[in-house]
């Protein structure tokens, strides 16, 4: 396939190669792909991507955000999920368009709001979007996105930021930048305070009703990454209160998805207590999101997005052990959260997902036999990590998070051989009888 010569300003021909292929390949079947983006070069790839001869019967489907979805995003979505069920999908992959204004408010909410309802909509998607179906969002939502949609994050096929290129200081000499000029308060919606800032603002309002609770993991997370630990307790128990006091009331609608919410809340709490080293509070808040995660299995019958939220409690059991010097503890979180992504892998047929489960699982029981000083079993453990990742690595070549697995297995092995003969040297092996 000949592509063009020039390609998209701000964009990486990999980037761009990688992108084309998969929505070429994928034309028939469902997936999903996140792209945070300056407008610039989104629109020049979008422009690029339909003009090439690839692509050619296989459009670029727009639908850009209007004012309705920055009002009712969630309605906005609906009403697009009944559109697709109710008429077949035009050919190519469908691109939703929400990254205008990204210094903007109401528009931030609002993205933060679909990404939610996305999320809760996956397996409708997967059942009637039998097309690629491209996210776009402003620049800085990488990790809201993670936060907010994390089943969707999870299956992802592609994820990439695409900023605009800062133009070449001319001549040769080094130059000290100008002072950033003060920041508008439009300017300021869409630091990486703009999480935190929402949540300050709806938490001092008159309704707790009206409390959004998966923002509390993209404020804590905005809160850890600046260096606010304290902030980002206060919010963490704030939201964990919120979450008790919607479970205790008697008439909860939606009794899952707020159990569902409070287990999230819980791990955000269990991951600051880490980060301040209260080992003991983030166990607390682990086992709690574990426990419903449990009750959430039986009440659901075992699906796979219940399954795999308590694998996830079971690890982040098993980290706090592992951090503690606790191997039994640890290694007992790790192997039922093993067998639980065994159990996936076979139910799901081995998807890139559930592979790369499988293989942090392997992880982690490798790393708990090495610091007991066991490397044969380590060994096994990790070779099982690598194969399971590069499974997974040969079915979605562009995830970072199995490249990451990948890297890490990898990274083990050389240190085995060593650990091996000081493991021999500490317990040399009982001398042959003598024979008279």
């Amino acid at each position: 396939m000949e592509l063009p010569s020039l390609l998209p300003d701000g964009v990486a021909e990999d980037v761009a190669v990688a992108l084309l292929r998969h929505l070429e390949w994928q034309q028939e079947s469902f997936s999903v792909v996140f792209l945070f983006a300056d407008i610039g070069p989104i629109s020049a790839l979008i422009d690029w991507l339909a003009r090439n001869a690839a692509l050619r019967g296989s459009p670029v489907q727009r639908i850009d955000a209007t004012d309705t979805f920055v009002g009712d995003a969630e309605a906005w979505l609906d009403g697009l999920l009944a559109l697709w069920r109710q008429q077949p999908l035009a050919p190519g992959s469908h691109w939703l368009l929400l990254h205008r204004h990204p210094a903007d408010g109401r528009w931030t909410r609002a993205r933060l709001r679909l990404l939610a309802r996305v999320n809760e909509r996956r397996y409708l998607l997967e059942q009637h979007v039998k097309r690629p179906l491209v996210i776009v969002l402003p620049l800085r939502f990488r990790d809201a996105a993670r936060r907010i949609a994390p089943d969707l994050w999870h299956v992802r096929a592609f994820s990439q930021e695409l900023a605009a290129p800062k133009a070449a200081l001319k001549g040769s000499i080094a130059r000290v930048p100008n002072p950033a000029p003060p920041q508008s308060s439009e300017t300021m919606a869409m630091a990486p305070s703009a999480a935190y800032s929402t949540w300050v603002r709806v938490w001092q309002g008159a309704d707790p009703g009206a409390i959004y609770l998966p923002l509390a993991q993209a404020a804590v997370s905005e809160l850890l990454n600046s260096g606010r630990p304290g902030d980002a307790m206060e919010v963490a128990l704030q939201a964990q209160a919120e979450g008790r006091r919607r479970l205790s009331l008697p008439d909860t609608a939606s009794r899952e998805r707020v159990q569902r919410d409070l287990s999230l809340v819980l791990d955000e709490l269990g991951r600051v207590a880490r980060a301040q080293g209260d080992w003991a509070q983030a166990d607390k808040a682990y086992r709690e999101s574990l426990e419903i995660s449990r009750d959430l299995v039986e009440r659901l019958g075992g699906t796979p997005e219940s399954l795999r939220d308590m694998s996830v409690s079971l690890d982040k059991l098993g980290d706090v052990a592992s951090a503690q010097g606790d191997w039994a503890q640890a290694d007992k979180a790790y192997r039922e959260g093993l067998e639980i992504n065994r159990g996936l892998v076979e139910r799901l047929g081995g998807t890139p997902e559930s592979l790369n489960d499988l293989a942090i699982s392997f992880l982690n029981l490798g790393v708990i036999e090495r610091a007991q000083q066991r490397p044969a079993e380590a060994r096994g453990y990790f070779d099982q990590g690598l194969a399971a990742a590069e499974a997974a690595l040969q079915q979605s070549p562009l995830s970072k998070d199995i490249h990451d697995a990948v890297d890490h297995a990898r990274a083990q092995l050389p240190v085995l051989p060593a650990l091996a003969e000081l493991a021999e040297l500490a317990n040399p092996a009982a001398p042959p009888p003598v024979t008279t």
